[in-house]
């Protein structure tokens, strides 16, 4: 990523401040041109990886395999072949970069948002998405006819749309508070269920406070101020 220069801000005013590569796979990229002796396969557009990197990659694609999609299944080709991956993304995050709250959106993220962090500790918060934020989730703000009425989200969604099914779990979160992830470096951490679709996430700048043992900063527990550095986060999604 060295030669890749630092983005003061994206098309959607998340993330400031940083530097992105996609890392592609034959398994998710027709046109990749792969080397096929690399093992699972995996290789950087116009950037060389290391082989304990690559066997890294595919480790924690296995991992969110057997404990997120098949825990019950002990056939790993199984399990590796029957999920869509989308490529990984490497983003680097200066010290005073930010990425604020956000939920991905459901047009280009599947089930899962997953991140391992490297290089320095952080905080990521995560908070009960808004009416608003759910629905940019869903791209409704930028529908073709802008009427904002969700036509063209897949059918699953535009019937909680119809029933205010979203929107009711929504406000029945807004008053559990927040809950905070310590990120230590090679940690890995998971977005599934109600955590991926409900709630937004960001991570808190440097010198945040992170409280163990206790709820929404209530000050009854061990804490930590996170003198957050530069990061860099390796993302993994699965397909729509």
């Amino acid at each position: 990523m060295q030669r890749t220069r630092f983005q003061k801000g994206h098309w959607d005013a998340v993330i400031q401040y940083y530097k992105e590569v996609e890392l592609l796979s034959s398994s998710t990229s027709a046109n990749a041109n792969t080397n096929t002796n690399a093992p699972n396969q995996f290789h950087a557009s116009k950037h060389q990886m290391s082989q304990v990197s690559l066997l890294a990659m595919e480790r924690v694609r296995n991992h969110i395999s057997q404990t997120h999609f098949f825990p019950s299944s002990d056939n790993e080709d199984e399990k590796h072949d029957a999920l869509e991956w989308l490529n990984c993304h490497a983003i680097y995050l200066k010290k005073e970069g930010l990425l604020t709250a956000h939920v991905d959106s459901i047009k280009f993220s599947g089930d899962i948002v997953a991140g391992l962090s490297l290089l320095s500790s952080s905080i990521m918060r995560l908070r009960p998405a808004s009416s608003s934020e759910l629905a940019r989730r869903d791209g409704i703000e930028s529908d073709g006819d802008g009427d904002g009425d969700g036509d063209d989200l897949p059918l699953e969604r535009q019937e909680d749309a119809d029933d205010g099914g979203d929107i009711n779990i929504s406000k029945a979160l807004m008053d559990a508070g927040y809950v905070d992830l310590y990120l230590p470096p090679r940690s890995l951490y998971v977005l599934s269920g109600v955590s991926r679709y409900m709630y937004t996430h960001e991570i808190l700048p440097c010198n945040s406070r992170f409280e163990f043992g206790s709820c929404h900063g209530n000050g009854n527990g061990d804490h930590i101020n996170v003198q957050r550095e530069d990061r860099i986060s390796i993302m993994f999604r699965d397909a729509i």
